[in-house]
């Protein structure tokens, strides 16, 4: 579990190293979640930003840059973000202080959008996790198995 530990921060990892930072990330966020009662979005930010690491990692295995894991976090949290917030705040209220049916319409996309992201979200990770890396050395080092030693890096 050394190798596991130390590869967060490391180069690369392969699948079965993302896997298993990806299953112990969302079972610490659950727990975190339901145990402590803490509001997702205070608890979800650490473990988007450890999520962004392990897909970075993984990236590198492919010998793509990392940055297309922060694009793709970016993007997502645009879309919720205009999902969750902006969205159901455009909904105008009628003289009565009832919500106006005419928008009602363009209220029910506000989950749909949610579902869609997380949706994306989902197919992006399972992707990252059966997509095989680079067999031999690429510009972020070599495969893990092959690594004479583990060296952090901040290298996005």
């Amino acid at each position: 579990m050394a190798s596991a530990r130390a590869s967060l921060w490391g180069q690369r990892i392969n699948r079965r190293i993302y896997w298993l930072w990806l299953i112990m990330l969302v079972l610490a966020e659950v727990i975190v979640r339901d145990v402590f009662k803490m509001p997702l979005l205070i608890v979800g930010l650490p473990f988007e930003i450890a999520l962004v690491f392990i897909c970075r990692a993984r990236l590198h295995d492919f010998g793509a840059s990392g940055w297309w894991a922060v694009l793709i976090w970016i993007v997502q949290s645009i879309l919720l973000g205009a999902a969750l917030v902006i969205v159901p705040a455009l909904r105008p209220l009628n003289a009565s202080g009832q919500a106006d049916t005419a928008m009602s319409q363009v209220y029910v996309f506000a989950p749909l959008v949610g579902l869609a992201v997380t949706g994306l979200q989902v197919v992006w990770l399972v992707w990252l996790g059966i997509k095989k890396g680079a067999a031999g050395d690429n510009a972020y080092g070599p495969p893990m198995g092959r690594r004479a030693e583990l060296k952090p890096s901040l290298v996005l």
